[in-house]
C-alpha cells in the first residue's frame, strides 16, 4: 500500500510527534510504501518567510501545502493519506488537495484544535467548551491561544473558515479518536458519527519490566495547570509519608516548587525533563503512577506506559482516563476536582501492597491486549481497508 503520512512537527517534540514517527516505522516494518509530507515548527522564525506572521496565515490556507501536495500527487499519487497533526503550516488545505485529487484521507485526532483555539477545551482552570458550541470568535475575547490576542484571532480563523467550509464534514474521509470519550466529545461537537472511529495509541518498543523494589508514587507530564500538578501537591500535604517524583518541565515549575518548600513537603522531587529510558525507570519504580489532569485528555501515552510496566494508575474521572483505567482492576479513579477524592485513592493503594500487586498485573495483560505494535498494526489495516473500500458513489455525493 502507498500511504503519505502527514505530520506538523511541534518546536518542542511531544507525544504527537512520537505517535507520527511509530505510525511510518510500523507501517514500513510491514512493508507499506510510507511517503513522509512534514513541516516542522521550528521553521517559525529561522527560515525566511515564515515568521509569526506567516505561520498565522499559514494556519488559515497553506498555499505551499497546495502548491506541493499537487505536483506530489501529480506525479505520484498514494492510496490513501494519514493526517497526524496540520496546525499550523500545513493547515487544513491539505483534506482539500486530497480531495480535489480523490485520495482517500485519514486524520488522527490527538487534540480539540478543529474546535478550540488552544486544543485543550479547557480556560482559566476549568473545562471550556464556548468556541466549540457557540462560536470560535471566543477564543479571541479570551485570548486563548498563548495568550495572544493576535494569534488567537489566526486560530480562532481558522476554526470558523473550515467549519463554515464544511472541512472536517465534507473534505475527510474518516477521523481517528483515540479514545471512546474522545470520541463522543468529538460527535456531540459536529463530527458526522459514521466517520470517527477509535484506535487507541500503542508502544513501538515493549517496556522490560524489572523486579526492582517498588516505592511511593510518580507524576510524568507538562508542569502546567490544565495537568493537576497544583492539586496534586496540595492532596500531598495530606500525604507526607509517601515518596512522590514530579518528571516533567513545564510554565509552572517554579511556582510548583515554591509550593513544595513552603509546604515542607521533603518527599517530593522535581526531576525536571528526563531521557525517555530514565522516566520509564522512575515509572517502574513507583507503587503508582498519578494522573491528576482538570482536562479532557484524549489519551494518555504515560499511563499505557504505566501499563506496559505493570504500575497502576491513580487517575482523574475526566476523558480518556475514565475510558483507559478500568476502576478497581488496573488502578483507580477519582473525582478530578477533589483534592480529598485523590487523597483516599492514593492512600487507599500504597496500604496494600496485595491489592498493587493484582491491579499491576491486570494492567500489564491490559498493555498486551490492546497497547502493543502488532495489535495497532491490525486496527490500521482495518480501518485503512475500510476507507480504502468506500462507496465511491457516496463519498462523491457528499
Amino acid at each position: 500500500m502507498k500511504i503519505l503520512l502527514a505530520h506538523n512537527y511541534y518546536a518542542q517534540r511531544g507525544g504527537e510527534d512520537v505517535c507520527a514517527d511509530d505510525d511510518i516505522g510500523l507501517l514500513r516494518m510491514h512493508g507499506h510504501d510510507v511517503r513522509v509530507y512534514s513541516r516542522d515548527n521550528r521553521e517559525i522564525g529561522r527560515t525566511p518567510g515564515v515568521g509569526k506572521f506567516g505561520a498565522g496565515m499559514d494556519a488559515l490556507w497553506s498555499r505551499r501545502t497546495v502548491r506541493e501536495l499537487s505536483d506530489i500527487f501529480s506525479s505520484n499519487r498514494p492510496d490513501l493519506v494519514h493526517v497526524h497533526n496540520f496546525f499550523p503550516l500545513i493547515s487544513p488545505a491539505i483534506f482539500h488537495v486530497c480531495r480535489r485529487f480523490d485520495v482517500p484521507v485519514i486524520h488522527t485526532l490527538h487534540n480539540f484544535r478543529m474546535m478550540c483555539a488552544n486544543g485543550l477545551f479547557y480556560r482559566d482552570g476549568k473545562i471550556c467548551e464556548k468556541c466549540a458550541r457557540t462560536s470560535a470568535a471566543w477564543a479571541t475575547w479570551h485570548r486563548c491561544y498563548r495568550d495572544s490576542a493576535l494569534q488567537s484571532v489566526a486560530v480562532s480563523s481558522m476554526i470558523g473558515l473550515h467549519d463554515r467550509m464544511q472541512t472536517w464534514k465534507r473534505k475527510v474521509d474518516l477521523f481517528i479518536a483515540l479514545s471512546e470519550s474522545a470520541r463522543a466529545l468529538f460527535v456531540s461537537c459536529g463530527i458526522p458519527d459514521r466517520k470517527i472511529v477509535v484506535n487507541p495509541n500503542y508502544l513501538s518498543v515493549d517496556p522490560a519490566q524489572t523486579d526492582a523494589p517498588r516505592s511511593g508514587a510518580v507524576f510524568v507530564g507538562r508542569l502546567s495547570p490544565e495537568k493537576g500538578v497544583e492539586m496534586l501537591l496540595e492532596a500531598w500535604c495530606a500525604l507526607t509519608d509517601i515518596p512522590l517524583t514530579i518528571v516533567g518541565e513545564g510554565p509552572c515549575r517554579s511556582e510548583l516548587e515554591a509550593m513544595v518548600k513552603s509546604r515542607g513537603l521533603t518527599r517530593v522531587r522535581f526531576l525536571g525533563y528526563c531521557a525517555h529510558a530514565e522516566v520509564l525507570k522512575e515509572i517502574g519504580n513507583a507503587c503508582i503512577l498519578v494522573m491528576p489532569s482538570q482536562w479532557y485528555e484524549t489519551f494518555g501515552r504515560t499511563m499505557m506506559e504505566a501499563f506496559a510496566m505493570g504500575t497502576p494508575v491513580v487517575a482523574s474521572r475526566i476523558g480518556a482516563m475514565s475510558d483507559l483505567v478500568e476502576h478497581d482492576v488496573t488502578g483507580l479513579l477519582f473525582d478530578h476536582a477533589s483534592k480529598d477524592s485523590l487523597v483516599s485513592a492514593v492512600r487507599t493503594l500504597i496500604a496494600s501492597p496485595d491489592r498493587l500487586d493484582h491491579m499491576g498485573r491486570a494492567a500489564r495483560q491490559r498493555y498486551e491486549a490492546r497497547y502493543t505494535q502488532q495489535a495497532a498494526y491490525d486496527r490500521y489495516m482495518g480501518i485503512y481497508s475500510s476507507v480504502l473500500n468506500r462507496n465511491v458513489a457516496t463519498r462523491s455525493a457528499e
